[in-house]
């Protein structure tokens, strides 16, 4: 059967038709199914198992302090610290370890009674940050939440230092103790003391002067024990990488109480998670914070913005941006940390016989786009190391700070995050860098994610885009895909299939079927959709055999981002309010609110109850008598629906339709 398949595929519903060569219909149907994600079109969509990943990263965290302490105690009990019997060991436990902690700062205490204080500090050793920048990385809600976290850190450890005249006196456990003597409380009872956050220095500092102390009074408490044969930290409350074992020792020999209580490993991710490049098969994403993925973005919306000049009133007329228009965009963009169209719209309407700012619209803006990509990665170094001294670095040198503060070893499995100490010692083998440039290094915050392209590919595409041409232009010898010396997906060899095959066999290195050239889908809308759409297509051909052609459709929000979505769900949201409303208000006034009713409510309210033509005012009585209609145009700011009162009632006498805009259909507001 010789047909056409026809598809509407969406995050949630997939519609399909079957149609002759003859445009007779043959079948039709819909399959429905759950979205991708949890909680879709609310505004808080979720991937499915993100509440599964969140638990299992709480039960790893538990897990791995669990043994922690159980190995701490396992190394107090072999040193004979710990009580064995039944009775001693149950007054042990019970002992007030916030008596013992400030006790132990200026007397001498047992060693029973310093396991005791080991194992606390142990099971509460405080919060460490990873990175000098990672409130600056935050974003949204987790930003605030650190923020606010550290700022309770900051605060208690200023009450602790103004409370204790004697610096050998500030420690966090004194201070609860005392809070809780001040207080009338006693070892047990009500008063919480553990609802703070506190910083692992805050404990690291106290244990290092309890050690100091009671080693006054005990020989046992020696350097080897404390430090092991790993030797004394130069900075104790920093993640560490991985360690290796020695064989022939115990970690307690190797590592000593004070290492095995505050190391913290780092954290690391295969590198298979930041993909690979689209046109280099071998080679990783480049981040999105690369110097030259900013500028092949930035030139690339440069080449594709075309100017519409409204100046001719009708008669729009799109364009690209001239010569002098164009030297004005790049420097615009190139010197701004957040650029916008609007502000772009506003440079180019200065320029001598240039239309004015009202009449110049671009085709970004269709949906309803303002921003446009800038140099960010640039300007924020610019201006950290002076304008002069970010020029006196040559190229090689700026793109090698940034792959230090952003990209993994070469050739790594393991994307390791890095830690300051290390990152310092990189960035102090590029010449000309100062001591405090390199601290501010360290706490640069720079965009986060990768893009689709290596920086290899990269470095191929830059010179054709940097002269203008589109990354896809309509031939070979316009395209910069092209000149760069690739070819687009579908100038590949491509195999023909009796079915749709699973993803899972295109995309794996073992399968007969995998297909070098398949893209790699991250976004679980696409990916339900995707295989939806298989199942569907393959039960049409099992039933009418195989198409001649397939029509597809895909529905806007199925390529919407995550924020993308949350913004179109909140405008909706507020459609929604706002419809409630005048369907209350007209309800209060006896009118039934239909679609239409709602519809020329709300216009006569945005148009502050006026009619556009005539501008007299509308009363609410001449609004629901029917004396008041639709009227669809184009005004001069985009279209949009009208409501007007009719002709009889305005003081002059309309324009022949003739002369009007044409009307456009109700659904644009949609």
């Amino acid at each position: 059967m010789n047909y056409t398949l026809g598809l509407d595929m969406g995050v949630a519903s997939l519609g399909w038709a079957v149609i002759s060569e003859d445009n007779q219909f043959i079948d039709s149907g819909v399959r429905i199914f759950p979205a991708g994600i949890d909680k879709f079109g609310t505004g808080k969509d979720t991937h499915l198992n993100q509440e599964r990943r969140k638990a299992r990263g709480a039960r790893r965290r538990i897990m791995r302090k669990a043994k922690r302490k159980e190995l701490i105690r396992e190394i107090l009990s072999s040193l004979g610290w710990i009580p064995s019997i039944p009775q001693e060991h149950q007054a042990w436990e019970d002992l007030d370890v916030y008596e013992l902690r400030s006790r132990a700062l200026s007397e001498r205490i047992s060693l029973a009674e310093l396991a005791r204080i080991i194992l606390h500090i142990n099971q509460r050793r405080g919060f460490l940050s990873l990175r000098k920048s990672e409130v600056d990385a935050a974003e949204g809600e987790d930003k605030k939440k650190l923020e606010g976290m550290l700022g309770a850190m900051t605060t208690l450890q200023n009450t602790i230092d103004t409370t204790f005249p004697d610096p050998s006196d500030r420690t966090l456990g004194n201070y609860l103790y005392h809070l809780r003597q001040n207080e009338g409380g006693t070892h047990g009872n009500l008063i919480r003391l553990r609802a703070r956050h506190i910083r692992r220095d805050m404990l690291h500092h106290e244990f290092s002067l309890i050690w100091e102390e009671q080693s006054k009074h005990h020989p046992e408490l020696t350097d080897s024990l404390r430090y092991g044969t790993h030797g004394k930290q130069k900075n104790p409350t920093i993640v560490v990488k991985p360690i290796p074992r020695k064989k022939d020792e115990t970690l307690l020999q190797q590592f000593g109480l004070e290492n095995l209580t505050f190391f913290q490993r780092r954290v690391y991710w295969p590198t298979s998670s930041i993909g690979k490049c689209e046109l280099e098969k071998d080679e990783l994403r480049a981040p999105i914070a690369d110097r030259r993925f900013q500028e092949f973005r930035m030139l690339s919306e440069l080449n594709n913005l075309r100017l519409i000049d409204n100046s001719v009133e009708g008669k729009p007329t799109e364009r690209k941006l001239a010569p002098a228009e164009r030297e004005v965009a790049l420097t615009y963009l190139s010197s701004t940390q957040k650029p916008t169209l609007k502000t772009l719209r506003g440079k180019i309407a200065k320029l001598p016989d240039s239309p004015a700012v009202s009449q110049i619209t671009f085709n970004l803006e269709v949906n309803k786009r303002d921003n446009i990509g800038g140099l960010s990665t640039e300007l924020k170094l610019a201006k950290a190391f002076g304008q002069n001294d970010w020029a006196k670095l040559n190229d090689d040198q700026k793109n090698q700070i940034v792959q230090i503060l952003t990209m993994p070893e070469p050739g790594a499995s393991k994307v390791i995050q890095r830690t300051d100490d290390e990152t310092k010692d990189l960035l102090q083998q590029i010449p000309t860098l100062t001591e405090p440039q390199i601290e501010f290094l360290l706490r640069i915050s720079l965009p986060s994610g990768y893009c689709n392209f290596s920086i290899k590919a990269l470095e191929k595409l830059l010179p054709h885009i940097r002269n203008g041409f589109n990354y896809l232009g309509k031939t070979e010898k316009d395209s910069a895909l092209h000149l760069a010396g690739y070819t687009r997906r579908d100038e590949s060899a491509s195999r023909t299939l009796d079915k749709l095959p699973l993803l899972a066999q295109l995309t794996n290195p073992n399968s007969d079927l995998q297909d070098p050239n398949f893209p790699h889908v991250n976004n679980p809308l696409v990916l339900r959709s995707l295989h939806e759409l298989r199942k569907v297509v393959n039960g049409v051909i099992a039933k009418h055999g195989h198409p001649n052609r397939i029509h597809l459709e895909m529905a806007r929000d199925l390529k919407m981002s995550a924020k993308q979505r949350k913004d179109h769900t909140d405008k909706n949201n507020e459609f929604k309010k706002a419809r409630e409303l005048a369907a209350k208000n007209l309800e209060e006034n006896g009118i039934a609110p239909t679609r239409d009713a709602i519809l020329l409510y709300r216009l006569w309210e945005e148009q502050n109850q006026q009619c556009i033509y005539s501008g007299r005012s509308i009363s609410f009585q001449q609004l629901v008598s029917g004396q008041v209609d639709i009227d669809h145009i184009y005004p001069r700011r985009g279209p949009q629906p009208m409501a007007r009162a009719p002709s009889r009632q305005a003081p002059h006498k309309p324009r022949p339709r003739w002369q009007r805009p044409r009307p456009q259909p109700r659904s644009h507001r949609h």
